[in-house]
């Protein structure tokens, strides 16, 4: 969404995708042909049966695709499958994050199987690697040591909406602690969770987001009824990222330790509307308690978070402000440093 916005002026996107949500659900939308999308793109949701070889290549007759760009890592129906397409189009894949250590620790020996299986696709000096942190740049070339010189390092396009929150800290005297994220073990919920069992003053805790692994949900709900009273827990379920922004503006604190993130959107928004944040030290987003943002921590020792949930609670009124400034200047300064529309239209020139 944020790439349509941010190029669509210069770039026209035809975007394949699932018309099946993360946590299983179908999206109500026309599948299986092109819609109108932003103001002159256009999206295909498809549907199982229509995510085929033979159904893309249909799809794209006639369009004289120069670039296909592929989200991802492990899916035959969005890697595999445009990696395969005929045509002389310059082929870039953006690994999301999906090959960096903490990701492919989960399901570790099915993903080594897979990316062996791959690995003369993705070394094709054909194919160009988009990565987004020097991070993820690092753990890519553990993998592929001997694939540099078509790695292009560009940080990930944010929402550039800015619609600053005016609370001025805690009401009702109950701290509230949010989150967006898709459930599952990457994002570290059950985390925060046990973490709030240390909590001594009255917190709600509120989630958004698809389950992903209703196993792992499980396991964090078992967490949940173990937690003292003055802690409550309220899971809302999925939201459209439309109203992720104003749905923030309920929260006190942005929450998501996450094991992993490329780049973390949520992060970023959440510090865009002027909350600080709670997150892990494997983000992008580093030394935020000396910027007053918020906190990034070693999420190795339960009460790293605990004291980091203490500290933001225990704020003053006047302290909170300053917090929640800071963590607008950490997103500013990421955008003014960025020079992100040059770097992305090279990206995307056919003969770069």
């Amino acid at each position: 969404m944020n790439l349509v916005n941010f190029l669509e002026d210069d770039i026209d996107f035809y975007i394949i995708t699932s018309n099946v949500d993360h946590d299983g659900t179908c999206l109500s939308v026309k599948k299986n042909i092109w819609v109108e999308y932003g103001r002159k793109s256009k999206v295909a949701y498809l549907d199982k049966r229509h995510q085929t070889k033979s159904y893309v290549s249909h799809l794209i007759v006639g369009k004289s695709i120069d670039v296909v760009y592929i989200n991802g890592v492990f899916s035959l129906f969005s890697t595999i499958i445009p990696l395969r397409l005929p045509g002389t189009h310059k082929v870039i894949i953006a690994p999301r994050g999906m090959l960096q250590s903490a990701s492919l620790s989960l399901k570790a020996t099915k993903k080594k199987i897979y990316l062996s299986g791959l690995r003369a696709f993705f070394l094709s000096g054909e194919i160009c690697w988009h990565l987004t942190t020097s991070q993820e740049k690092e753990d890519f070339l553990k993998r592929f040591n001997h694939y540099n010189k078509n790695v292009r390092l560009i940080g990930n396009i944010p929402s550039l909406e800015s619609n600053p929150s005016k609370k001025c800290k805690c009401e009702n005297d109950v701290y509230i602690l949010g989150s967006i994220a898709l459930i599952s073990p990457m994002k570290n919920i059950d985390l925060i969770l046990r973490a709030l069992k240390h909590i001594k003053k009255p917190i709600k805790y509120i989630i958004y987001g698809p389950i992903k692994d209703k196993l792992y949900w499980e396991e964090c709900q078992k967490v949940v009824k173990e937690l003292p009273d003055n802690i409550e827990v309220m899971y809302n379920g999925a939201i459209d990222p439309a109203f992720a922004i104003d749905t923030m503006k309920e929260f006190d604190f942005y929450i998501q330790p996450s094991k992993s993130e490329n780049f973390g959107h949520s992060i970023f928004e959440a510090m865009r509307t002027g909350l600080p944040v709670i997150i892990s030290d494997q983000t992008p987003w580093r030394n935020l308690r000396t910027k007053k943002a918020g906190w990034d921590i070693d999420t190795s020792d339960l009460m790293n978070l605990v004291e980091a949930i203490n500290e933001a609670i225990n704020l003053s009124d006047s302290e909170y402000r300053e917090y929640c400034h800071g963590a607008i200047k950490v997103t500013e300064r990421y955008i003014k440093d960025s020079d992100l529309k040059n770097k992305y239209l090279k990206l995307f020139s056919p003969n770069s």
